[in-house]
Parts: structure tokens; sequence; C-alpha cells
């Protein structure tokens, strides 16, 4: 586990900046900006799945800070 953790870590970042970056882009548009929601929230829950059944770990404490602020950002849509 040690020494994934970082590879862990970096993959739920990895997608957290993706939102970030891609709330710029579709900051006008409230439609793409939920559906960004929808698949970021999509591929934080598939990259925990695949750690899950390959690694045989759960990495759920590190997905949490990253899926709760994106709720709270679709919620304030």
């Amino acid at each position: 586990m040690k020494g994934n953790l970082g590879y862990y870590k970096k993959s739920y970042r990895r997608v957290y900046e993706n939102f970030i970056f891609s709330v710029g882009i579709y900051r006008s548009n409230t439609v793409l900006l939920k559906r960004l929601c929808q698949e970021s929230l999509k591929e934080l829950d598939r990259l925990n799945r695949r750690f899950m059944e390959q690694d045989k770990v759960s990495t759920y404490y590190l997905l949490k800070p990253y899926s709760e602020v994106i709720k709270r950002f679709y919620l304030s849509l």
C-alpha cells in the first residue's frame, strides 16, 4: 500500500485538477458544468473501484475530499 499511496493520491488529484481547469472553460454554460461534475464524480468512483479490485485497498479516504468539493459545486449551480 505505501508504495502505491503516492500513485493513488496523484490519480485523484489529476481528476480534480482537470475538473478545476474545465470549470474555467465552461464557466458560462451551466449544462456543461453539471455534466462535468457528473463525469468527474464517475471518474473518481471508477478509480476507487479499480484500486479496490486491483490492489484490494480502499482509497475512499483519499477520494472523499475531492468528491465533496465537486458535489458542493454541483449543488451550487
